[in-house]
């Protein structure tokens, strides 16, 4: 489903910024 890789993608993203935030 669209959905579900939207979501995953979005998880992704935010665990990436999330690791840049945390890296600086």
């Amino acid at each position: 489903m669209a959905l579900s890789e939207n979501f995953g993608r979005q998880k992704q993203a935010q665990g990436l910024a999330t690791l840049l935030s945390m890296g600086t």
